[in-house]
């Protein structure tokens, strides 16, 4: 008994792409029409975070940390674009203390993981991560407090939603469009701790994420015609998406370390942000 191996693997159970909801495009017009809700209002950094003094950098900080986290637990890659969702939402109703904050991004993973994930990051791992700074304890206060505040709305479009509703309307080079997907997630996440991202409206950006992926597997002229295929899907002027590609090269040595360590598949690894 005591020479026991245990041999069991976990693996998550997904549904598959149901192909009348990724292609009935009146589910894309809709999303397309109620994601102002999903839009961070105001400038929160200026309004309700004044007096706390919590400033873009210590975003930029906790978000990396989440990214971190989530890779570290592999999470479903929609976890971490609803957890930093929940946290920019939180931050426009509740003011937070600069001490708070490493809890209040904690909790928004622990919910996320509980709405788009059959694995759950408990509050045990929560504190474990955040080397035992705040306990599981704290994990639920704050959740409750997450929850009170957004008045439990915790269903917030997320630019990971409308990437995936966008390339099941587009015409990608054949057997491209699981790389393209992988390639335009693994640039969500390289973006998410940039400030400017937060205050963008979903679909902008998981359009940009589409442009951006392609511009570096295929060039610049299956680029230009994917944007062209993007803004008549999401009706969003080219320069609004371009706003994001151009974020990327600035963020080059960051995406370049990211790579290393990123869950997502060896081939992401592909990725030239340098073009």
């Amino acid at each position: 008994m005591a020479d026991l191996i245990c041999l069991e693997s976990f693996t998550e159970s997904r549904a598959r792409m149901d192909p009348v909801i990724f292609h009935d495009p009146r589910i894309l017009e809709n999303m397309l029409i109620n994601e102002e809700t999903s839009v961070v209002p105001c400038d929160y950094f200026a309004t309700v975070q004044k007096d706390s003094q919590v400033q873009p950098y210590m975003r930029a900080d906790i978000v990396t940390w989440m990214t971190e986290v989530c890779d570290e637990l592999n999470c479903d890659t929609h976890v971490l674009p609803l957890a930093v969702k929940l946290m920019d939402m939180t931050l426009t109703k509740t003011p937070v203390q600069v001490t708070e904050l490493q809890l209040l991004g904690a909790t928004c993973m622990h919910i996320a993981s509980k709405l788009r994930s059959t694995r759950i990051m408990s509050t045990n791992q929560c504190s474990f991560y955040a080397d035992h700074s705040f306990t599981s304890r704290a994990v639920n206060l704050c959740e409750i407090i997450i929850l009170s505040s957004l008045k439990w709305k915790t269903s917030f479009l997320t630019a990971a939603d409308f990437l995936e509703h966008i390339l099941a309307r587009m015409t990608l080079p054949r057997g491209e469009s699981n790389i393209i997907r992988k390639h335009s997630h693994a640039i969500l996440q390289y973006c998410s701790p940039n400030t400017e991202t937060a205050f963008m409206k979903p679909s902008v950006l998981g359009s940009g994420a589409i442009v951006a992926a392609i511009d570096r597997l295929n060039g610049k002229e299956e680029s230009k015609r994917a944007l062209r295929q993007v803004c008549n899907l999401t009706h969003h002027k080219p320069e609004e998406i371009l706003r994001v590609v151009r974020l990327l090269p600035s963020r080059a040595s960051q995406v370049d370390k990211q790579l290393a360590t990123c869950s997502t598949p060896t081939d992401v690894q592909d990725i030239n942000l340098d073009d």
